[in-house]
């Protein structure tokens, strides 16, 4: 589930139907997958960051002796490479033992990783029972 967003609200006229949009970000599934989509104006030569927090609730497989997580990020047509951070949290008793892109930083239950999306990204990572 969205955990968190910014919103950049853009004004009525900028837009067709003459009726502002608050900013939010929609949710959706769409070919078995989660889709995230917002709107926003950026005028030439402005910047702004754009920030979603999504929790992934007992997606992960787990047995006795372990877990197995996949992550697939898909980078949109036509914009630019953007940083995409990802940071795993599991529960106590079991230790990260793989994961198929480098590790940025580390703690005891958590792995955070950065990817450069010049391309759609998958990350998958295993864990064992300590």
């Amino acid at each position: 589930q969205l955990q968190a967003a910014t919103s950049h609200p853009v004004p009525a006229d900028y837009l067709v139907v003459g009726r502002p949009f608050d900013g939010s970000t929609r949710v959706d599934a769409e070919l078995g997958k989660t889709i995230f989509g917002t709107l926003f104006v950026l005028e030439r030569g402005q910047s702004i960051k754009v920030v979603m927090s999504y929790r992934a609730s007992s997606v992960a497989a787990w047995t006795a002796d372990g877990g197995r997580y996949t992550l697939t990020v898909q980078k949109q047509s036509g914009v630019r490479a953007r940083p995409v951070t990802v940071t795993l949290l599991w529960p106590d008793g079991y230790a990260l033992v793989r994961a198929s892109l480098p590790v940025a930083q580390a703690e005891a239950q958590s792995a955070s990783f950065a990817l450069d999306l010049t391309t759609d990204q998958a990350l998958s990572v295993t864990w064992a029972r300590e």
